[in-house]
């Protein structure tokens, strides 16, 4: 019988590192520019990148960076393939409403329940109430406040009141809304998406960044949050190839 290589166990700490010294975003760029260099035939532009790329892979944070990368590209796919999804879901089934939304929590939420817990609470409540959803979580830049952001199919308009704070509707598709929430409300501020054909891949990418952003504040890997599709919304699906 054959031996299973066993897989290497992501370093965090490492990763963290790679994001905040900056060797990410090192990384993507040296790899637009190498793409572009190859596009124009530029050989000595393309020669010259892949030189500072080879001194730079000696330092192991490189090595981090370029597996975030990757990683992020296929996130940002995943992400934009999952919001276009759900346009064409709104526009096809019959009361359904599509918003971006920010959750937060209470000062009582966050003391007495950890960050796995709070993350099945909104899945489950979710769950109950949309027909897909793509959100992942954030840290607010002064006190690391945690919350998530993202994008919601209602199965219909609702009101929050169970979040005992309702937000104002604007027409923005993925704005702040410019509502304070006090420290002892749970609030969503929801804002109606907007079908412009740059939405899809600007919020993505947002939540795409938030996952390194999750990276640093935690110190683990942070799965962005999405609903198993029901057969019938699949089928529907398939029906517009997407």
């Amino acid at each position: 019988m054959l031996n299973k290589r066993k897989r290497k166990k992501p370093n965090y700490d490492l990763k963290a590192k790679a994001i905040e010294s900056g060797m990410l975003n090192t990384n993507i760029f040296l790899n637009k520019e190498l793409r572009r260099h190859y596009a124009t035939g530029n050989i000595d532009a393309y020669t010259e990148t892949l030189k500072k790329m080879s001194n730079l892979s000696i330092d192991p944070l490189w090595d981090e960076a370029d597996k975030l990368r990757r990683a992020g590209s296929g996130r940002y796919n995943r992400g934009k393939k999952r919001i276009k999804q759900m346009e064409v879901l709104e526009k096809n089934i019959k009361g359904s409403w599509l918003i971006f939304i920010t959750i937060t929590f209470t000062n009582k939420q966050l003391e007495t329940t950890n960050i796995t817990t709070r993350r099945k609470y909104i899945q489950r409540y979710l769950n109950k109430i949309a027909i897909d959803y793509y959100l992942n979580i954030d840290f607010g830049e002064k006190k690391e406040r945690e919350h998530y952001h993202g994008v919601v199919l209602l199965k219909n308009k609702i009101n929050f009141y169970d979040w005992r704070k309702i937000a104002k509707v604007e027409k923005q598709p993925y704005k702040k809304i410019n509502t304070v929430t006090s420290p002892n409300e749970s609030s969503p501020h929801f804002t109606k998406y907007n079908h412009d054909e740059k939405s899809a891949s600007k919020i993505s990418q947002y939540c795409n960044k938030l996952n390194n952003k999750a990276i640093i504040n935690t110190r683990k890997q942070n799965r962005c949050l999405t609903k198993r599709l029901t057969q019938e919304v699949k089928d529907l699906l398939k029906k517009f190839d997407i």
